[in-house]
């Protein structure tokens, strides 16, 4: 059986969180300053905060659950849905490193959490997505 399409998207997507983890630790043009939600952090400040190692951690998080998925392990799913929890319980400090207001990340963590919702129930109620990791291919 085949991935299916939204399945390969989520498993895809994993691929930004660990660009942007990699381009916080390489010095780039712009004298180690990058943006987020419209904010400017320098390098420095993003791992002196503990917020980069906060963000790595996720990121590894969400390899290991594409990875999973990849292999059809009955762990991909559940491996994925923790990352997304703990990407919306770092909100609040990344948040506050960026210099973002409360209502802002309050919204982001509504909405984070509303997506989460949603994935999870499109991870485990999707017929095709349960035929996948039903299948015996490459477990």
């Amino acid at each position: 059986m085949a991935m299916p399409s939204m399945l390969k998207l989520i498993t895809a997507s994993v691929l930004g969180a660990l660009i942007s983890v990699i381009t916080t630790m390489l010095p780039n043009s712009s004298a180690g300053v990058f943006g987020l939600f419209d904010r400017h952090v320098t390098t420095s400040v993003w791992w002196d905060s503990g917020a980069g190692k906060i963000v790595a951690v996720l990121a590894i998080l969400f390899c290991v659950s594409a990875i999973l998925m990849l292999r059809r392990s009955r762990y991909g799913r559940p491996v994925y849905i923790v990352a997304l929890i703990a990407m919306s319980v770092s909100i609040p400090f990344i948040a506050s490193v960026i210099g973002m207001s409360d209502s802002e990340w309050r919204f982001l963590l509504i909405a984070n959490f509303v997506w989460t919702v949603v994935l999870s129930l499109y991870l485990y109620l999707n017929t095709a997505v349960r035929n996948y990791f039903r299948s015996t291919v490459l477990q």
